[in-house]
């Protein structure tokens, strides 16, 4: 085992201490400045909702909740840094800065364990310095929103499975889908990698672990009538068109051209674009859903296939590709776009190869700058904002293709370039 030097060491550390000094640093300067109005509402809903479980109350039968039951952990763990004490805001706030700080020191660790155990494109100095150029890039909302927590576990999860822990992993992914729905889109991916490898034991594994931990997370709450209780999937199903989505994209420049009227509308946490036209875009957008999971699974399993062929397995990198371009794939269809659903992709991008992260760490980029940089300009249908939502979007799907589309390796590179110079010899 090679014995680290110093400075090799003192780079190490460095490299993990980056992202929570940034986040640090700038989470504090925004609590101080104008743009941490921004994220006053997403934190005074954690902060209410914690502190009525606190007091007695149970979610979903005593007061209404937008989110699955695990999500309640990242909620909670805010005050249980004082001890039975009530936080008031401002001190909540506080400590959910060092919890997010927690969960991105979590992602770092495990990106060290991933690529110092498989060989990822990108060696273990350089991952973490793309993660780190990631949190970077995201420092304005990455500490305030809790989705570094189910990220962690999703993370956490794709290690167990190439560690051959199908049913650990399964647990993982359920305990992520209980918290928020999102990483139940990575499953197909996960089993298809199983089965592509001949393992359909551990692909039933995976998929029964990824059941019992929801099951188990929901237990608490069986006795609440099943219409209050899943009162989470009905408030998302009730949102409208988010002026973010790539539907409310187009249906902005529809309005912008005269084609159809189109307003902004707040309700449901959200801005969403009210027009004649939107619930039609609105009823499309699982079908169109379908037929990308499908198209990506259909390639992935022609990718896993390739890498059998040419290595007896499945290479890492392809896994990490794929499971991204799934959660792709539902960001792209669905009717909202959060900013924060960007950081589900952030554990997976320092697992790419170079050119395609850097390409991720440009649409993180575009993406911050929408919101809450020029929100107002989107909010307010001024051109600028139009077209840099939609040449985000359309950036967007341009990467989902890079991604999907099959890879020529060097060496089927170095077999095709005599027949290309032959042909053009002809």
């Amino acid at each position: 085992m090679k014995r680290w030097t110093i400075p090799e060491r003192w780079h190490f550390i460095l490299l993990l201490l980056i992202p929570i000094i940034t986040l640090i640093g700038t989470g504090f300067s925004t609590l101080h400045n104008g743009y941490f109005d921004y994220h006053k509402g997403d934190l005074r809903y954690y902060f209410r909702a914690s502190s009525l479980l606190i007091s007695g109350q149970m979610p979903y039968r005593d007061y209404g909740f937008a989110y699955p039951p695990l999500s309640l952990v990242p909620f909670l763990l805010p005050h249980v840094v004082f001890l039975g004490h009530k936080a008031d805001f401002a001190l909540y706030n506080k400590a959910f800065l060092v919890e997010s700080c927690c969960w991105s020191l979590g992602v770092s660790l495990l990106l060290v364990r991933l690529t110092t155990r498989w060989k990822f494109p990108m060696k273990r100095e350089a991952a973490l310095c793309c993660y780190a150029i990631l949190v970077l890039v995201f420092a304005a909302l990455l500490p305030w929103r809790f989705d570094l927590f189910p990220a962690l576990l999703t993370l956490a999860a794709f290690y167990c499975l190439l560690s051959a822990k199908s049913f650990s992993a399964g647990i993982l992914l359920g305990l992520a889908a209980a918290a928020k729905l999102y990483p139940l889109v990575i499953l197909p991916v996960f089993a298809l990698y199983l089965i592509a490898l001949g393992q359909r034991r551990a692909a039933a594994l995976l998929v029964s672990g990824t059941v019992g931990s929801v099951v188990i997370c929901l237990l608490p709450f069986m006795r609440i009538p099943f219409s209050t209780l899943f009162t989470f999937l009905s408030f998302h199903q009730k949102r409208g068109l988010e002026i973010e989505s790539l539907g409310a994209g187009v249906l902005i420049i529809a309005h912008a051209a005269g084609w159809t009227n189109a307003k902004m509308v707040v309700n449901y946490g959200a801005c969403n674009l009210s027009s004649a036209s939107a619930p039609a875009i609105i009823h499309c957008l699982p079908i169109i859903f379908a037929l990308m999971l499908g198209l990506t699974l259909y390639m992935a399993r022609s990718s896993f296939q390739r890498d059998i062929d040419r290595f007896g397995t499945i290479e890492p990198g392809t896994l990490a590709r794929f499971t991204l371009t799934a959660l792709m794939a539902f960001i792209a269809s669905n009717k909202v776009f959060s900013t924060s659903y960007v950081i589900w992709l952030l554990p997976f991008v320092p697992l790419l190869r170079p050119k395609e992260a850097v390409q991720m760490i440009i649409l993180f980029a575009m993406t911050i700058t929408i919101y809450p940089y020029n929100f107002g300009e989107l909010l307010g249908m001024h051109p600028f904002g139009i077209w840099l939502l939609n040449l985000r979007n359309l950036y967007l799907l341009i990467l989902l293709y890079q991604l999907v589309r099959p890879t020529v390796s060097k060496e089927e590179q170095l077999k095709r370039a005599p027949t290309q110079s032959r042909l053009a010899e002809a």
